[in-house]
């Protein structure tokens, strides 16, 4: 959990393909360049973003891009092998879990003062804080606890490229795709293709846009009633 004035981490996780298919169904292998330039691209991807929905001024996002050390970061360095589906199944576990919504703290590191109407919260040595303990007043923490719900109706997952699900109800045109599927995916549609592509694609384009519909409506109502 983090204090308002501690330093804000906002970051993605993100499995992406070293290359891509071909019109042949060759797969071409184009490895990460310098991560240096994507990280200045992706800075200032987000600065206009701000500056599009009037969350800075220009005064603030030209200050930003002037920042010689921006906080901003790309780590490529978790390289999957080929073939490896055991692993890459494992760490796109790991993604979801992180991504939705993990619990924001321990219920082993809190414990509450009844007589005093305070929070303790123990952890291991922080160097940011220089201490392992900290005592809060309970609307404090409440406060500081809910910063980390996010809005109902978040999406938290987005899949692009072949793993979409436009794309992935396309699979059994492309033999070369298909033959790298999951296994789950191989024994859901290899078996009938016709029966399954015509009734599960249309019900997986139809629930994912419903839910992205709704999704928007739900994220747009604030900054509508707020004149965004």
């Amino acid at each position: 959990m983090r204090r308002c004035d501690a330093p804000v981490n906002p970051h993605w996780h993100a499995i992406v393909l070293e290359g891509g298919f071909d019109e042949h169904g060759n797969f071409v292998h184009i490895p990460f360049g310098n991560l240096q330039e994507m990280t200045e691209c992706f800075r200032r991807r987000v600065v206009k973003f701000f500056l599009e929905r009037k969350l800075i001024n220009q005064d603030m996002a030209d200050n930003l891009l002037t920042w010689r050390h921006s906080g901003f970061s790309l780590d490529a360095s978790i390289l999957l092998p080929s073939g490896s589906s055991k692993e890459r199944e494992s760490l796109a576990q790991y993604l979801a879990r992180r991504t939705a919504v993990p619990p924001p703290i321990s219920l082993k590191k809190v414990s509450f003062e009844s007589f005093r109407g305070k929070v303790l919260f123990h952890t291991s040595y922080n160097d940011y804080f220089k201490e392992n303990l900290r005592l809060f007043e309970a609307p404090e923490f409440i406060a500081l606890l809910t910063q980390h719900l996010p809005p109902r109706g978040t999406h938290y997952i987005r899949r692009y490229g072949l793993y979409s699900s436009r794309s992935r109800g396309k699979w059994t045109d492309m033999p070369y795709v298909a033959a790298l599927a999951p296994n789950g995916w191989k024994q859901n549609r290899l078996d009938s293709p016709a029966s399954h592509d015509t009734q599960e694609d249309e019900s997986e384009r139809s629930v994912c846009s419903s839910e992205r519909r709704a999704a928007w409506a739900r994220l747009r109502a604030p900054a509508d009633r707020q004149g965004v």
